[in-house]
């Protein structure tokens, strides 16, 4: 993987009271659900200059809104004590770039650590997510930058082998760029996701 730009956060995990397998405690759930998953991932992100206006996401003041299309590859690790981390590659597409001549396709590899949570309902919180990217191919090649923000909540399916995103958990993301050429870029996009994923040990 090239360049990987390698990601270090320091997070708090989510306490609640997970009741899975027949575990009572979220320490004991951590425990519980550990393992290595392959997933794949559709997005689609909106993209603005500032921050949408909660609570309905309203599209803020801004120089410029876009939206973008992906789709993502991942391998998540679950440590089983509520940490984990994430690695993949990413395919995007700025659907709405018109100008002749300007690239409308890049590929990023990413990194992330999260903790995690898994709820009495038998669903699965992701949260504390600080990715870290960096562009490898098409458009903005070089580029290295971070996400925040970023939420998610599966439902943990065959009896712990698989997870399916709930997309119910949109979220203010912010994203800084870090250009080879020019100065540094803050932006903020929100995104829906659709991700499966099944466990290989």
């Amino acid at each position: 993987m090239r360049g990987m730009v390698r990601s270090i956060a320091y997070v708090t995990m989510l306490v609640t009271a997970p009741a899975v397998g027949g575990v009572t405690s979220s320490a004991d759930a951590a425990q519980k659900f550990k393992g290595t998953f392959t997933s794949t991932q559709a997005r689609s992100c909106t993209v603005a200059s500032d921050a949408f206006v909660a609570p309905n996401f309203a599209i803020p003041a801004y120089t410029f809104l876009l939206r973008q299309e992906a789709s993502d590859s991942e391998t998540m690790i679950f440590n089983g004590d509520g940490t984990g981390t994430v690695t993949g590659r990413s395919k995007g597409m700025n659907v709405s770039a018109t100008t002749p001549g300007s690239g409308i396709i890049n590929v990023s590899e990413f990194s992330a650590t999260f903790d995690y949570a898994v709820n009495p309902d038998g669903t699965l919180d992701v949260t504390n997510l600080l990715v870290t990217f960096e562009v490898v191919l098409g458009s903005g090649i070089g580029n290295t930058g971070t996400t925040t923000g970023q939420v998610r909540h599966f439902r943990i399916t065959d009896n712990g082998a698989g997870l399916q995103s709930v997309d119910d958990q949109i979220t203010n993301e912010v994203v800084q760029t870090f250009p080879l050429v020019g100065s540094p870029s803050t932006t903020n996009r929100i995104c829906t996701r659709n991700l499966t994923a099944r466990r290989v040990n």
